[in-house]
């Protein structure tokens, strides 16, 4: 009978995971997360002005209601909207 002995090595967090800890590092984190939250507003807004909003994009519940929200949104929503990550095969 084989018997593995597994040995648990203690990794140290990475800085950032420390730092956010702190109440320093989560006010800072709040702080960031409100930055790149109003930064998106903008495109949003385009994209809302354009007949659906984001939300009802991301709730869609099929691909061709997707389509059509998109549709919607024209040039100007298309270019709002975040880009695609293209995979590569």
């Amino acid at each position: 009978m084989l018997i593995l002995i597994q040995t648990v090595r203690k990794v140290p967090l990475p800085r950032l995971f420390v730092a956010a800890g702190t109440r320093r590092g989560l006010w800072s984190l709040a702080a960031l997360t409100l930055l790149c939250g109003a930064a998106m507003l903008p495109a949003l807004q385009t994209m809302a002005g354009h007949g659906a909003s984001v939300i009802a994009f991301e709730s869609a519940g099929s691909v061709s209601r997707s389509q059509e929200i998109v549709t919607e949104w024209g040039s100007s929503g298309k270019t709002a909207r975040p880009a695609r990550p293209r995979l590569r095969r």
